[in-house]
């Protein structure tokens, strides 16, 4: 995953699951947090990290999630840090993106990513303000 982002974590295969856009939970100049279900059936959470060459490249965490667990960070009562973490066994993967289509994913120990780079603040909590409106 050499794109302009160090690569992190192991790299593995990426079309071993194929993921379907349900919706955009938040949303600002780009998708920020976004829900899927994959072709297992199991709900997945695409949370974006950063951007590298002028935003040519976009990496985002994929993590698989729960219907209750995004429902309760969408009420309040879970912070994201949580909702990327808990539900899935602190297993993710970080996949970049160029033009939309993946170049490199890597399967990454979520709470070892470094939390200013890739991880949400403990406090941060869904902002309803950047709900998708489009």
């Amino acid at each position: 995953m050499e794109h302009g982002l160090p690569t992190i974590g192991t790299p593995i295969p990426f079309n071993t699951v194929s993921l379907t856009w349900v919706r955009d939970i938040e949303y600002f100049e780009g998708r920020i947090l976004t829900e899927f279900v994959g072709n297992d059936g199991i709900t997945y959470l695409e949370k974006w990290c950063t951007c590298a060459n002028s935003q040519r490249v976009q990496r985002y965490l994929q993590v698989a999630s729960t219907p209750l667990a995004i429902q309760e960070y969408m009420a309040g009562r879970m912070s994201m840090l949580d909702l990327v973490t808990k539900p899935n066994a602190n297993i993710g993967v970080l996949t970049d993106y160029v033009g939309g289509e993946i170049v490199g994913s890597t399967l990454v120990t979520v709470s070892e990513l470094a939390p200013t780079k890739y991880l949400p603040e403990p406090d941060a909590m869904y902002d309803e303000t950047l709900q998708a409106g489009y």
